[in-house]
């Protein structure tokens, strides 16, 4: 039986400051976001365990859903809620600084959601209701000041700025806050996450609009980079901003998805954490952005996988956690309740101890599109090509777990051996460069 608690995985949006990412349903609920970096412990987690799991929803009290989209060319939705006489806009996004700021927003302020009156006057509600440790531990909400709630859990402390003039009711670490919006007079929700320091000051309304055109402008601006311009345009932007909102800027890392324990098929036990780069899917994703126009996340991740090599230049993993780190030990959340009962929850991944020969090639083929496109080759970046190049000589004929990391006794998959003729072919392209140094 379908359990209708539960949105379809499809109707969730996603917004992001490439640091983490939240999912927000049609419902007008963020359901998922782990903070302070995707790999981190989730605030709102009601994805894998709809009672306990924590979840941020703003919604109109007696209207309904008329349509959710993306701004154009941007990363920030928009939801309205509609009656017969009334219209509320809500606009949610995570803020990003263009590159000439006009305000800079602090590093603690990592979610927006503004309510934009329309037409009429509307009752709405927000429910507030974060967690800590996975799901498993409430925080202790309190009311700091009039307009701004505080939270202290095991990774840092949680600020929530709501409108000063709502109502607000806290009962068992979850916040009901209610108001009335008109036009004219817009409201604003920023939530804070401080891993060590003190409340952050409050910020006015005139200021939130400002990053809401500050973070548009960043979106917009690094879209205008895209090199297709033709029938498929809307379709081929909205899927560069979807992989650009993968990326974890500080490392110029990509995740595989940022979410954990999403199930192949309802109901079922392959429920894996993705929230980590996998060197071949990531390696996939650049490459479809350098083909648009965009050299700099394929740079960015070549740097990724050079640091990453550096640190253990005898064995190259198929993944690494988002700041590069090698451990990512696997483990069952089994008190969780998984989306749609899809047990296990799983967070870390054992695949990380796996060889799998096809990343190799993968490399080697994101340093020769990030070649094609810059006409230049760091020394550093000539070296580990040549170390790669080394590891396929030396273990093209081994067996190993395949793309699709079978947990099961290692085969020699004929994939791999394709991807590392690819690996020795894209060499082979290189070879004056490589050979050179120029």
């Amino acid at each position: 039986m379908q359990d209708n608690r539960y949105p379809p995985i499809g109707d969730y949006g996603v917004i992001g400051d490439l640091r983490s990412a939240a999912l927000i349903s049609k419902q007008g609920s963020i359901d998922f976001l782990c903070l302070p970096h995707f790999d981190s412990s989730w605030l709102f987690g009601r994805l894998l365990d709809w009672d306990g799991g924590g979840y941020f929803r703003i919604c109109a009290l007696s209207e309904t859903l008329a349509f959710r989209r993306y701004r154009t060319d941007t990363n920030l939705m928009e939801t309205m809620w509609s009656s017969d006489r009334a219209r509320l806009r809500v606009v949610d996004f995570m803020p990003l600084d263009s590159r000439k700021p006009r305000l800079k927003a602090p590093q603690s302020l990592r979610v927006v959601r503004m309510l934009q009156p329309v037409a009429g006057s509307t009752d709405w509600q927000a429910i507030f209701k974060p967690r800590s440790d996975y799901g498993r531990q409430p925080y202790a909400l309190k009311q700091l000041r009039r307009g701004m709630l505080a939270g202290r859990g095991p990774g840092g402390s949680i600020f929530l700025q709501y409108p000063p003039e709502a109502t607000l009711s806290l009962v068992d670490g979850v916040a009901t806050i209610t108001g009335t919006s008109l036009p004219g007079h817009r409201g604003v929700f920023l939530l804070h996450f401080v891993e060590k320091g003190s409340a952050p000051a409050a910020m006015t309304v005139e200021d939130a609009h400002q990053l809401l055109h500050q973070t548009a402008d960043f979106w917009t601006g690094w879209l205008r980079s895209i090199s297709y311009h033709g029938r498929f345009d809307e379709p081929l932007h909205r899927s560069a901003l979807a992989l650009k909102l993968m990326q974890y800027r500080p490392t110029g890392a990509f995740v595989a998805a940022p979410t954990s324990s999403l199930p192949e098929s309802p109901g079922g036990s392959l429920n894996w954490d993705y929230r980590y780069t996998w060197v071949r899917d990531t390696s996939d994703l650049v490459n479809a952005l350098g083909q648009l126009g965009f050299p700099d996340e394929a740079d960015g991740f070549v740097r990724f996988v050079r640091r990453a090599h550096d640190r253990n230049p005898a064995r190259l993993q198929i993944m690494y956690r988002i700041d590069g780190g090698e451990e990512l030990p696997e483990y069952l959340l089994e008190d969780l309740e998984g989306y749609r009962g899809s047990k296990p929850v799983r967070i870390g991944n054992a695949a990380v101890e796996q060889l799998q020969l096809d990343t190799y090639g993968e490399i080697m083929q994101t340093a020769f599109t990030a070649w094609q496109m810059r006409k230049s080759m760091p020394s550093a970046r000539r070296r580990i090509i040549l170390d790669v190049v080394d590891h396929i000589l030396q273990q093209w004929d081994q067996p190993d777990s395949g793309i699709w990391e079978a947990r099961r006794r290692p085969r020699k998959y004929l994939y791999s051996r394709v991807m590392m003729w690819v690996g020795l072919d894209r060499a082979l392209k290189m070879e004056r460069v490589l050979r050179m140094g120029a």
